[in-house]
């Protein structure tokens, strides 16, 4: 039971974690159909952020087929 005047926050802790490293996965659609790849691909061509052309070419590299 909360009292009025009691803490809510009884038992929280503020902790601040700084990680010696990153290991990431990165996916380029290698499991996407044919036409899926080229959708996003289109999509990526259409939206033209600055990593985007980069994305465009390793999927191209990374994936079983080309569009």
């Amino acid at each position: 039971m909360v009292l009025e005047n009691e803490p809510r926050l009884h038992g929280v802790a503020i902790v601040r974690i700084i990680p010696d490293q990153v290991i990431a996965k990165f996916k380029f659609g290698q499991n996407l159909s044919e036409a899926k790849m080229d959708k996003v691909i289109n999509r990526l061509q259409e939206r033209s952020l600055p990593q985007d052309e980069e994305t465009i070419e390793l999927m191209k590299k990374y994936c079983p087929y080309s569009p």
